[in-house]
C-alpha cells in the first residue's frame, strides 16, 4: 500500500479511485493520526501534517516518512477536521511548485480518516455513555439467522446487551469504507446522546467495507419503532450515506429487524424528497416494492419508459409525485411553477399517459420508485446471503 505515489497516478477518475482505496485500507487497519500523516506524506510526496486542537498534538512527516519538527510547518493547502459540526483539528500539505491534481482529494480523505481516528479513540465523544466499537464477528452473530439462538444470546452478552430486552438494528451504507465508518460513528454517538435513558452505549461494527450495523437497545415505552434517530443525524451525514432502522423487538427478532433496516436503506436518499434516514416501520406497503426482482421491475413498460428521461425530468417527477401540487413541487425544485408545468406536459407526452390525476400520479410514482430502487447507482447492501 505504501508504494502508491501521486506522481504515478492518472490525474483523472481512475487515479481518484486509487486515492480513495488507499485511505480505505488505512481506515480498515485502524490507523491512528500519526500513521495517517506518515502514509499521506509518502503518498503525496511532500511534507504532511495533522493537528489535534483538543490535545494540542501535532504530527508532521516528510516525503521520506521521517518525522519533522511540528513548529516548522508551512502549509500550502489545508483542510479542517470536523466532528459533529465542530472543528477539532486540521490537516495540511506542504507542497512546492504548485498543487498536484489529487491534492484536494488527499486532504479530504485525510481529514475524514483523522476525524474517524479521533472518534475511535473516544476523546471527542460528548455523551456520558459514548458509543463503542463492537467485534464485527459478534455483531454479525447477533444479527444472523444462522446457528442456534444460544449463539446469538452469547454474542449479545459479550457486546454488553441483554437478550431479554427490546432491541432494534440500524443499518448504515456508504460508498466507501472511510465514509461508512465516519457515518457509523456519527450515528452511534447521536443515538447514545439522544437516548441517555438507555444507560449504556449502543455497540456497532463494520460488517463489510461499505456496510455497518448498530445494535440499539429499545426501552419498552418508546413505541413500536423504538428509539428514533435524531433529526440532526440526517443533516450531518456525508453525501451518499444511507441509514435504515428496523423495528424494535426481542433478540429472537433481531435478524428480522436487521433485514428490514437493510431494506430501508434502499429507500434512503432515493430522490430530493427522500431523507437519508428511513425507518422501516414508516414505509408500510412501500417496502414490498424492494422485494420485486430487479430485472422484472426494470423490464416493465412504465419503468422502461423512464429510461428515456433526463435527470431534470426525473427530479421533476419525484417532486411532483411526492408533493400536493405543482406549485409546491416548483418551490422544492427552486423553479417557477409554469416551468414545472411545461416539464410535466413534456413528460406526459413521452410516457404516453397523464400524471395529473390520482391514477396517473400513482402509476408513475410506482414506476419511479421501482427504477430508483433498482438503478445501478442504488446503494449496495453488501453480501445478500447474510
Amino acid at each position: 500500500m505504501h508504494g502508491l505515489r501521486l506522481s504515478r497516478l492518472d490525474p483523472a477518475a481512475a487515479g481518484a479511485l486509487r486515492v480513495i482505496s488507499y485511505f480505505d485500507r488505512l481506515v480498515e487497519n485502524h490507523s491512528d493520526p500519526d500513521a495517517l500523516t506518515r502514509a499521506t506524506a509518502l503518498l503525496a510526496e511532500c511534507a504532511a501534517g495533522t493537528a489535534d486542537h483538543r490535545r494540542a498534538a501535532d504530527h508532521r512527516y516528510g516525503p521520506d516518512a521521517r518525522a519533522l519538527p511540528p513548529g516548522e510547518a508551512a502549509p500550502t493547502s489545508s483542510r479542517a477536521v470536523v466532528v459533529d459540526g465542530r472543528t477539532v483539528g486540521e490537516v495540511w500539505l506542504e507542497r512546492t511548485g504548485g498543487a498536484w491534481p489529487h491534492d484536494g482529494l488527499v486532504l479530504e480523505r485525510l481529514a475524514l480518516a483523522t476525524a474517524l481516528a479521533f472518534e475511535r479513540a473516544g476523546s471527542l465523544s460528548p455523551s456520558a455513555h459514548p458509543p463503542q466499537w463492537g467485534d464485527p464477528a459478534l455483531v454479525q452473530a447477533a444479527l444472523t439467522t444462522r446457528g442456534p439462538e444460544a449463539e446469538r444470546s452469547r454474542a449479545l452478552h459479550l457486546l454488553g446487551l441483554r437478550p431479554d430486552e427490546p432491541l432494534r438494528a440500524v443499518a448504515v451504507v456508504a460508498p466507501d469504507a472511510v465514509l461508512m465508518r465516519r457515518a457509523l460513528c456519527s450515528c452511534a454517538r447521536a443515538l447514545s446522546a439522544a437516548h441517555p435513558r438507555l444507560g449504556r452505549p449502543a455497540p456497532f461494527g463494520a460488517l463489510w467495507s461499505t456496510v455497518g450495523a448498530i445494535l440499539l437497545p429499545g426501552p419498552a415505552d418508546a413505541g413500536p419503532g423504538g428509539p428514533a434517530l435524531p433529526e440532526g443525524v440526517t443533516a450531518g451525514l456525508p453525501d451518499g450515506v444511507a441509514v435504515g432502522t428496523g423495528p424494535s423487538g426481542t433478540a429472537a427478532r433481531l435478524p428480522d429487524s436487521w433485514a428490514q433496516a437493510r431494506r430501508a436503506t434502499r429507500f434512503a436518499g432515493l430522490g430530493p424528497t427522500w431523507p437519508n434516514t428511513v425507518d422501516a416501520t414508516e414505509l408500510g406497503t412501500l417496502a414490498l416494492l424492494a422485494d420485486i426482482p430487479g430485472d422484472a421491475a426494470l423490464a416493465h413498460p412504465d419503468t422502461a419508459a423512464l429510461a428515456g428521461l433526463g435527470s431534470e425530468d426525473l427530479a421533476t417527477l419525484d417532486a411532483v409525485c411526492r408533493t400536493p401540487s405543482v406549485r409546491v413541487a416548483a418551490q422544492l425544485l427552486h423553479l417557477h411553477h409554469s416551468s414545472v408545468a411545461q416539464r410535466v406536459a413534456r413528460i406526459e407526452r413521452s410516457l404516453g399517459f397523464g400524471i395529473s390525476g390520482p391514477h396517473g400520479r400513482q402509476r408513475v410514482q410506482t414506476a419511479l420508485l421501482l427504477r430508483q430502487l433498482n438503478a445501478p447507482a442504488a446503494s449496495s447492501l453488501g453480501p445478500q446471503s447474510f
